[in-house]
């Protein structure tokens, strides 16, 4: 592979905004509550700055580079990390998608069997989940516009971290840094998209949290999950009871150091339903079916199972539908694109 360059620059003025916009924010707290996971989600088995670098991307790995913000909303930094946003570039390549029990003992979903070899190009990805305040500075811009029979955000239900105070949309005190759930995949769509975006593709989803190799269940290997490595239930036990700040779990990073792709919040992608699209997915950068009714929540959360931290795991959900664990995390255009 020829070795390839990207120089990224940020301004200083740039610099100084983002840094002033960090100070706005208060220290982020968790926040517990009690109960027992419930079973609301449809499962799948048959039932849903950095300084300025010169980035080698011949290396095999994904390459951690600063998003530059092209959005007034994108300005916004979450106190908890002086480099946020950031995107992670994924390297050109092959991997094998699905599960096979033949391989690792992971107890398979029919639905992610077989197992198959994907092509996928060069993609920036998300390192971290979007979080309420960057999504209520979208809103600021855009609107909690109707999309699908159902508002973007599902602004009354008791879960939303997000509420208006007069006519601003604002994240909960104490919940800037959290990801944002209680948003469709019409309105996770549309958040990626005005940032010149899109939602991951189902391959790029699992090739980001799974790596170029196969012998991986969980994104950080073939450890057992505990609460060191995600937010999720372990043994009918919470970890947390509720989201944590965005990329808190640095123990559970995956292969390309993506944060949270095990748990806190499951995950959006932009492709359609289709229990048996395995065999017969296509080799080069599969989209998904072109039709369906249900689309794709990719990852475990915060009230899910350790089953569904698994990386081959695959839950539906309807597209106009919003839930309290499913998050989103986007696809950027490559720098210099």
């Amino acid at each position: 592979m020829k070795k390839r360059n990207v120089l990224l620059c940020l301004s200083g003025l740039m610099i100084i905004s983002i840094l002033a916009s960090s100070a706005a924010f208060a220290a982020t707290t968790a926040r517990t509550r009690s109960g027992m996971p419930d079973a609301d989600c449809t499962h799948t088995d048959g039932a849903v700055r950095a300084p300025l670098e010169t980035i080698d991307l011949s290396e095999g790995l994904g390459s951690t580079v600063p998003l530059q913000p092209t959005f007034p909303f994108m300005a916004h930094l979450p106190i908890a990390f002086n480099h946020y946003p950031q995107v992670i570039i994924i390297p050109a390549g092959e991997f094998r998608m699905g599960c096979d029990d033949r391989v690792v003992d992971e107890n398979c979903n029919g639905d992610e069997e077989p197992d198959h070899i994907v092509y996928l190009d060069q993609y920036a990805i998300d390192k971290y989940e979007v979080t309420n305040a960057q999504y209520a500075e979208f809103l600021n811009t855009a609107g909690n516009q109707e999309e699908g029979g159902d508002t973007w955000l599902d602004a009354d239900d008791p879960s939303v971290r997000i509420h208006q105070d007069g006519t601003v949309w604002q994240a909960n005190a104490g919940y800037e840094d959290h990801p944002v759930v209680e948003v469709t995949w019409y309105g996770a769509r549309a958040y990626c998209q005005s940032r010149g975006g899109r939602l991951p593709t189902e391959a790029e989803w699992e090739k980001a949290a799974r790596g170029s190799g196969y012998a991986r269940i969980y994104p950080w290997g073939n450890a057992d999950p505990d609460c060191s490595r995600l937010n999720c239930v372990v043994e009918t036990q919470y970890c947390v009871a509720d989201t944590s700040p965005v990329g808190s779990y640095s123990s559970g990073a995956s292969a390309y150091g993506l944060l949270d792709m095990g748990g806190n919040a499951a995950e959006w992608v932009n492709d359609w339903y289709d229990s048996r699209y395995y065999a017969t997915s296509p080799y080069n950068n599969p989209q998904g079916p072109p039709t369906g009714f249900h689309k794709m929540a990719r990852g475990g959360s915060w009230r899910g199972l350790t089953s569904e931290a698994r990386v081959a795991y695959r839950g539906i959900m309807q597209p106009d539908a919003s839930r309290y664990y499913i998050g989103f995390r986007c696809v950027n255009a490559l720098p210099g694109q």
